[in-house]
């Protein structure tokens, strides 16, 4: 089973249990059960928003163990020899790599560290990862993720790849939407957060008071 899909389960069961436990609620309280409600999403955003931080930093290369990140919608995708789709992910720091159907094939941390990056067609087997602060230097892979070179890229590249980038939809299941972009996971925190805060407007004001 996807180790995406087994997290959210894990995340419900987390969730039902807090609900169970830090609450009380009691039958037919509403209020409790809206308590609940805004917990658990809480613990998700916040789940969903570590996991997006440590995969940018490489930290939990084991947990994917070469699964396919959910990406959605992504803009700057490469198309390489025999239709291969190159697709970078900066959220997660990751490059994957797509068949020209759309299946998922592989892909590799580049180590972004949360950082932006670019792609840069090279030839019809390698392509440049560019990244922002790294002085015009980018790190040139083939397509099965190993590195070949160091390369530089020069101002007017870099601006024309920026004028020109299409958006490639990646089919993906939207339970794992959260985990394509940082505002989606943070969406769900906020939300949790505005209701607690109405929730707890009463006892807040007494604390500011």
């Amino acid at each position: 089973m996807n180790n995406f899909l087994l997290l959210l389960i894990l995340i419900l069961i987390i969730c039902i249990l807090q609900g169970l436990f830090f609450t009380k609620m009691k039958k037919g309280d509403k209020k409790s059960l809206v308590e609940v409600i805004s917990y658990s999403l809480i613990i998700t955003g916040i789940t969903f928003l570590t996991l997006m931080f440590l995969s940018a930093f490489g930290k939990i290369n084991w947990f994917l163990n070469d699964q396919e990140w959910p990406i959605g919608n992504v803009k700057g995708a490469l198309i390489m020899d025999g239709g291969i789709y190159v697709a970078p992910h900066p959220v997660s720091g990751r490059v994957q790599i797509y068949s020209e159907k759309l299946e998922y094939l592989r892909g590799w941390n580049v180590e972004s560290y949360g950082a932006d990056f670019k792609l840069f067609y090279f030839n019809e087997l390698e392509f440049i990862v560019y990244f922002n602060y790294r002085n015009n230097k980018g790190v040139r892979y083939d397509l099965n993720g190993n590195i070949i070179a160091t390369d530089s890229i020069s101002r007017n590249e870099y601006l024309d790849v920026l004028e020109n980038q299409d958006v490639l939809h990646i089919p993906t299941p939207i339970y794992f939407y959260p985990f394509t972009h940082f505002f989606k996971s943070f969406f769900f925190f906020a939300l949790g957060m505005l209701i607690l805060v109405i929730l707890k407007k009463d006892e807040i004001r007494k604390i500011l008071e």
